[in-house]
C-alpha cells in the first residue's frame, strides 16, 4: 500500500536532513544523535521514521 500524500509535510525532520545525517555520521546512528546534530526533537526524528 502506498501513502498518498494530501498536504504539505510541517514536519521538522525530513527526508533530506536524514539522508544527509546518515552520510555523514555512519558510526553513531540514533534518532538522539540526530535529533542533537539537527538541533530538533528526539519525537520528530522518532514520528518520521514512523511515518516513512
Amino acid at each position: 500500500m502506498i501513502r498518498r500524500i494530501k498536504h504539505a509535510s510541517t514536519a521538522t525532520c525530513t527526508l533530506p536532513i536524514y539522508m544527509g545525517f546518515l552520510m555523514t555520521e555512519p558510526n553513531s546512528i540514533s534518532c538522539t544523535q540526530l535529533a542533537e546534530t539537527y538541533n530538533i526533537s528526539h519525537d520528530s526524528v522518532n514520528r518520521f521514521l514512523e511515518r516513512e
